[in-house]
């Protein structure tokens, strides 16, 4: 059963191919361009410890960290980076692993390595991440810490009311497509051709 068959029978989409979903990559490329853009504008236009406004719950503070998230394990340059791109590798390889994707959970993940890639990128460059949303006492963080922690947070949900992760509509198996099938009275379905019945016996 190829894969156009698979989706009239079953009203499923077949599951998308790593490198080809369109939706993963373009919240992973949205998430790195926003937040890139946004730590070269803060550095154009802030000095280093700079805040604009100068007193306020919610500001832009242009400051450096080199540790993880909201400045956890300052100074860990290198163990940071190589936790960042294991942390890239297992969402890849949960993405591979996963059987269903649907599109909230790939939205998750592209959320996830957006924010990722972004933070890696300062790391790699410039040995230190530019922070710059500083809302009251909460540490100041950018836009990559903010896309990981919304990804990780919709992950979460869609697994606590989802038991597989998954959309809330669950996914047909193999046997249970089998068996439809057979009461159907159909043993396979070519190529974007329709069902054809059993031949009807003569009296």
């Amino acid at each position: 059963m190829n894969a156009l068959a698979l989706r009239r029978h079953t009203g499923v989409r077949p599951r998308p191919r790593l490198l080809r979903d369109v939706l993963l990559w373009t919240v992973v490329a949205l998430i790195i361009v926003t937040d890139q853009v946004s730590k070269l504008l803060v550095q154009m236009h802030l000095d280093l410890g700079e805040s604009v406004p100068a007193h306020g719950l919610v500001r832009l503070t242009y400051v450096t960290n080199s540790g993880g998230a909201f400045g956890i394990f300052a100074g860990q340059i290198i163990p940071l980076t190589l936790a960042s791109f294991v942390g890239v590798g297992v969402l890849l390889l949960f993405y591979r692993s996963h059987p269903w994707p649907g599109r909230l959970v790939r939205l998750s993940l592209g959320l996830q390595l957006g924010g990722a890639i972004g933070n890696l990128i300062d790391r790699v460059y410039a040995g230190a991440v530019v922070d710059f949303i500083d809302i009251g006492r909460w540490p100041i963080f950018n836009v990559a810490d903010a896309s990981i922690v919304t990804g990780i947070s919709l992950l979460l949900a869609l697994f606590i009311f989802f038991e597989d992760g998954s959309q809330a509509r669950r996914r047909p198996t193999v046997s249970a497509m089998a068996a439809d099938l057979a009461i159907r009275g159909a043993t396979s379905i070519p190529d974007g051709s329709p069902e054809r019945p059993p031949p009807e016996v003569g009296c």
